[in-house]
């Protein structure tokens, strides 16, 4: 699930995640000794879905786009705020009553959602303000 995914993501960049189920208010980072959150919001999906008729077979071919944001806030406020889109392709045999297009999408979201967490977190991991300074 996208959930999982973001977790997992998330979990080899900083170490430790809490799943909240809303953000804390800024006084509330430091009452739970927390480093700082990380709001990740999904909020596009689309999906184009083409099924192409052949002699013998038709081939399923879908597409799919999800749109993210990401805000990541520490103690002394917003570090990194960003959007990132990924993309993702499949085509399979549509198989008997198209039921092969399921696979095609399944794969395409896969591939959107890999696309889409690897450019949060390469954008949240090279923000200067959330790596540890060298000078402190």
């Amino acid at each position: 699930t996208f959930k999982q995914s973001v977790i997992g993501t998330f979990q080899n960049l900083v170490g430790e995640v809490e799943v909240m189920d809303h953000p804390l208010p800024m006084d509330g980072l430091a009452a739970g000794g927390y480093n700082g959150q990380i709001e990740i919001k999904a909020d596009n999906m689309s999906v184009r879905l083409n099924l192409i008729p052949g002699f013998w077979t038709a081939k399923a071919d879908a597409d799919i786009e999800l749109d993210a944001g990401l805000i990541a806030t520490g103690p002394k406020g917003r570090l990194v705020g960003t959007r990132a889109s990924g993309r993702g392709h499949e085509s399979s045999d549509a198989g008997s009553m198209c039921s092969g297009a399921t696979v095609a999408i399944g794969h395409a979201s896969e591939s959107a959602m890999k696309d889409l967490l690897g450019e949060l977190g390469e954008r949240f991991s090279n923000a200067p303000q959330v790596r540890p300074s060298a000078t402190h």
